[in-house]
């Protein structure tokens, strides 16, 4: 997981994406031009990184959560920021708002966005420190605040939940 991260960070999101959709072309649902030197399309990228990313990354018990969530973080790209940040928001709380009838092995979508956005943050300050300007992203504050965060972070305030520990985390 973590040399998938690394390759991302090496050589950009959509050349992995494009070469792991070709060498799974017969698995795959989704058409990738066998043209291995041309870039993935946007359009096709974006399908793909919410179809299969971020659902995988925000996999019900997964043995990684930490590195799934750093891959995550390492698909992110300037040009489709907030696009990104809205399908991943969009996920984890939707599917945080299905889980009706929670069980044994039950998920805590808010814990996963909540360790996603430590993350983002631990990340945002150690590129500010060493002075890493590669992804504009990582330096505007305000392509991170999302209207999704604010109406789910005042549903949990007001909500008593079941789940004080992902909510508490969430809110912090």
């Amino acid at each position: 997981m973590r040399l998938l991260s690394v390759a991302v960070s090496l050589f950009g999101p959509q050349k992995i994406v494009q070469e792991l959709c070709i060498s799974n072309e017969a698995n795959s649902s989704y058409y990738v031009p066998a043209h291995k030197d041309k870039e993935l399309g946007p359009e096709l990228f974006m399908q793909v990184f919410e179809g299969t990313f971020v659902p995988w990354c925000l996999l019900e018990y997964n043995s990684s959560p930490n590195a799934r969530l750093d891959l995550l973080l390492a698909l992110l790209n300037d040009e489709y920021f907030s696009e990104q940040w809205q399908m991943i928001l969009s996920y984890a709380i939707n599917q945080e708002k299905s889980e009706s009838e929670p069980g044994p092995q039950e998920v805590h979508y808010l814990d996963l966005l909540a360790m996603l956005l430590e993350k983002a943050r631990t990340e945002i300050a150690r590129r500010k420190m060493n002075n890493d300007f590669i992804h504009q992203f990582w330096f505007t504050p305000d392509k991170w605040q999302h209207e999704l965060l604010e109406s789910t972070a005042v549903a949990v305030a007001c909500s008593p939940s079941p789940h004080m520990t992902s909510s508490a985390r969430f809110l912090w």
